[in-house]
């Protein structure tokens, strides 16, 4: 007779398959099985990702206001790409 494996509990899928533990929170929350959620890890991956997206837009936005401030740059990008949205003869 063979035995059927048990599932690991939710803090030892997380620390053993990140991707499995992230589907079976999915499917948690979407049955609204609050009871079974791994809270601890589940909070501290919703800050993390928080604190991450946070990171990436400042730098996006810096890299953004560095190109947008350089006007020679982005008139060379424009040039380069076929279009001059800067002419000074009008012609866009």
């Amino acid at each position: 007779m063979s035995k059927i494996a048990a599932k690991p509990p939710a803090n030892e899928l997380y620390e053993a398959d990140f991707y499995a533990w992230t589907q079976e929170q999915a499917r948690l929350l979407r049955e609204r099985r609050w009871d079974d959620l791994d809270l601890a890890n589940l909070v501290d991956e919703v800050e993390s990702v928080g604190r991450g997206e946070s990171g990436r837009s400042k730098a996006a936005s810096k890299f953004c206001w560095r190109i947008c401030s350089n006007g020679s740059f982005s008139r060379a990008a424009a040039g380069r790409a076929g279009s001059a949205p800067y002419s000074s003869s009008g012609a866009g």
